[in-house]
């Protein structure tokens, strides 16, 4: 009989436990379905010529999705278009921001070079 309790109880904390952690799947993969919806968007403003509709995109993968995959090239994309746009205070911040944040990624170089020719500006 204690078995039989023991065995139940196990079981049903598996199970809860299952629950939970395909919630907390659940839930990841929707966010990283959101910020991926978010950078495709992006992309096709910039194909379409849209820099502010891809700014927006952009910002929004940045302020609420900063520790996603993209991120760092979403803030790489951003200091670009606000470099090439003149808006160098913007630029500035996104090389900064790209710099700080994300010393690893591939695009620090990129954000080296943007802060350097805001500074020059």
């Amino acid at each position: 009989m204690k078995f039989k309790t023991l065995f139940i109880t196990f079981v049903s904390v598996l199970i809860v436990a299952g629950l939970i952690g395909g919630g907390i799947y659940l839930s990841r993969l929707k966010r990283n379905q959101t910020v991926l919806n978010h950078f495709s968007l992006a992309e096709k403003a910039l194909n379409e010529n849209d820099p502010d509709k891809a700014t927006q995109h952009l910002q929004i993968i940045v302020q609420r999705y900063g520790n996603s995959v993209v991120a760092p090239k979403a803030c790489y994309l951003l200091a670009k278009l606000n470099f090439e746009t003149s808006n160098f205070d913007s630029a500035k911040h996104y090389s900064e921001l790209l710099l700080k944040k994300y010393p690893q990624s591939k695009f620090v170089y990129w954000a080296s070079y943007y802060l350097g020719e805001v500074l020059l500006e």
